[in-house]
């Protein structure tokens, strides 16, 4: 019994240790309230954009044709009102599956992965809170650097593959275990993984910005040369 007790205390710890509240988690959750205001936003001005249609089309139907009278305008006002409540909660749009995650382009990946590791938190330990916001901001930061690479570029191919199967496969079969089957042992090979998956992101970034860091040094050189040289023998 007592030796229970000192696993549970000690796992509690372990589980408290490696929970900090650092600025990756901080900007983990301002994107997820960014998106929310964002996606609202958008719901929004689709939502007057419709309305707005149906009055202009009741407006235009009563000059041309025949007065829409009280009835009309109040089936009018049903219609805007019934498009308001439809388009503002109208279910968002779903996180990806595995599947279908697969056959998305690199460039589009940081952020889809993203959405679905943030659909899958409710099932994995909390043991896994601060890497989960770990590779959340490396996606973020990669997801600029692949729009701007070509498809075929190999640091691209293997972040696709990394993002678009083997992350969520793994996940996906961490998930698919039972919870009172996980034990401890498990969540520490979670969270052992979704380190190396953190370490290989931040590798990638820096080989993606590699090529702009030396475009910038080589610039750099030739403006000195070439105007640095000019100022002096000018003065």
């Amino acid at each position: 019994m007592t030796r229970d007790v000192e696993d549970m205390l000690a796992r509690a710890r372990e589980v408290f240790d490696r929970i900090p509240v650092g600025p990756e988690q901080t900007a983990a959750r301002l994107r997820q309230v960014q998106r929310g205001v964002v996606s609202f936003g958008r719901r929004l001005l689709r939502a007057f954009g419709i309305a707005g249609t149906v009055a202009l089309a009741a407006l235009l139907y009563s000059i041309f044709f025949t007065p829409i009278g009280i009835s009309g305008f109040l089936l009018t006002l049903l219609v805007m009102a019934a498009t308001w409540f439809t388009v503002l909660l109208w279910p968002g749009k779903k996180p990806p599956k595995p599947a279908e995650l697969v056959a998305l382009p690199a460039a589009a990946l940081p952020s889809r992965t993203e959405a679905f590791l943030t659909s899958r938190r409710r099932v994995l330990p909390a043991l896994a809170a601060p890497k989960l916001d770990s590779i959340a901001s490396q996606l973020a930061a990669l997801e600029p650097q692949l729009q701007r690479v070509e498809a075929n570029d190999p640091v691209a191919q293997d972040l696709q593959r990394l993002l678009g199967r083997h992350l969520p496969e793994f996940v996906d079969s961490y998930a698919r275990i039972p919870p009172a089957q996980r034990g401890r042992e498990m969540d520490r090979q979670l969270v052992d993984s979704l380190a190396v998956v953190e370490t290989e992101l931040s590798r990638a970034s820096q080989a993606l910005a590699s090529g702009d860091k030396d475009a910038f040094l080589t610039r750099g050189r030739f403006l000195e040369t070439r105007y640095g040289k000019e100022g002096a023998d000018g003065d």
